[in-house]
Order: structure tokens, then sequence, then C-alpha cells
């Protein structure tokens, strides 16, 4: 089965202030967050779920906002 859904997702350092409402805000210090550091536009990942299952993750987009 394949979702090509997307998702917008931010990485923050622990205690910044909350930015829009409609983004996704995940630690830089949580373990999706860390994996995530360092990843280029292209690169793909494999997340574990439960039940031995995988998430294919492909970053398609980066931003920089100060």
């Amino acid at each position: 089965m394949r979702n090509d859904a997307e998702y917008k997702l931010r990485l923050v350092y622990p205690r910044q202030p909350e930015a829009d409402e409609d983004e996704e805000h995940v630690s830089v210090l949580a373990p999706a967050g860390a994996a995530l550091l360092g990843l280029r536009v292209g690169d793909r990942i494999d997340w574990p779920l439960a039940g031995k299952k995988t998430l294919s993750l492909k970053i398609i987009h980066v931003t920089h906002v100060n």
C-alpha cells in the first residue's frame, strides 16, 4: 500500500515559542526530531512503527525560519 500524503513539520528547540498553529512541532531532542537533523531534500529514512511496520519518509522541502 502506498500513501503519498504530505505533512508539514517544524523542528524546534525546547521551550521555543509556538509558531503557526497549522504546523506540527517536533523537538530536535525527540527521537523523530533528531532523526531528521542533517537530512537534505530528496533524502529518505524509514521510521519504525508499532507492529513491525515502517513509515518511509522523504524530505521534499526545507525552509529556514528565523
